[in-house]
């Protein structure tokens, strides 16, 4: 599935984010860069399908890249992709703007390869996720522990919500299931159980996982650290 996946860059005039198309081709997510709109609009027709998410550069007007989102959306069939705003962060005024415009995820100068990585991956995840993609989530290297049956997986959790969580492993375990997570927070383990939404194959392999109802204790912990980490990486 991770390969079916597509991160498409709308670039301006000045070529802002042509080094950005190299470093996610380096860091294996799959991306088409186009230059302007109307090659932006050539790979929507060729590869509607599999774009889940639109880069461009805060000095694109945001118009344009809703509407792209939109044909993208009406030949796929589809939602639409989500769109990341990469750049020198603007004024306030133009972040209003771009808020106001359906821009949920940004990414501000500087930044790290693990922070890019992490963005896009998170914007490409299917929006049934566990149904938590309006949920705020945060990104993390924490080394957790799942359980199904007698079989044991050690996973790297990369993403963190409320509701549930993106387990970095070679062999996910299948879509379906019901599985038992440990989650190292900082107060303390977090152990649910946990429902697999779907897997991703390729180099960052995994499982996006729903939890199970929480106790308030268990969910009162996990709100205070999401709540503590969210907003690097949204509007």
């Amino acid at each position: 599935m991770g390969s079916e996946r597509y991160a498409l860059i709308l670039d301006d005039e000045h070529n802002s984010l042509g080094a950005v198309a190299l470093r996610l081709l380096r860091l294996g997510i799959d991306t088409s860069y186009a230059k302007d709109r109307d090659e932006a609009f050539l790979w929507a027709q060729q590869e509607a399908e599999r774009i889940r998410a639109i880069l461009f550069p805060p000095s694109v007007d945001v118009g344009e890249v809703m509407t792209l989102a939109t044909q993208i959306s009406a030949r796929s069939q589809a939602e639409p992709p989500n769109p990341i705003v990469i750049g020198q962060r603007p004024a306030e005024p133009q972040i209003d703007g771009l808020r106001k415009g359906g821009v949920l995820w940004a990414l501000w100068e500087p930044y790290d390869e693990s922070s890019l990585r992490w963005v896009v991956n998170e914007a490409m995840a299917p929006s049934d996720a566990g149904s938590t993609r309006q949920e705020p989530r945060v990104p993390t290297t924490f080394l957790g522990k799942t359980w199904y049956r007698t079989h044991r997986k050690d996973v790297v959790v990369s993403s963190l919500s409320i509701r549930g969580a993106y387990l970095e492993t070679p062999n996910p375990f299948w879509e379906g299931i019901e599985l038992t997570v440990e989650i190292p927070l900082p107060d303390g383990p977090l152990v649910t159980k946990a429902t697999v939404r779907y897997q991703t194959e390729g180099r960052t392999s995994g499982m996006g996982v729903a939890f199970a109802p929480l106790d308030l204790e268990k969910e009162m912990r996990l709100q205070s650290y999401v709540e503590a980490h969210a907003g690097i990486f949204t509007l």
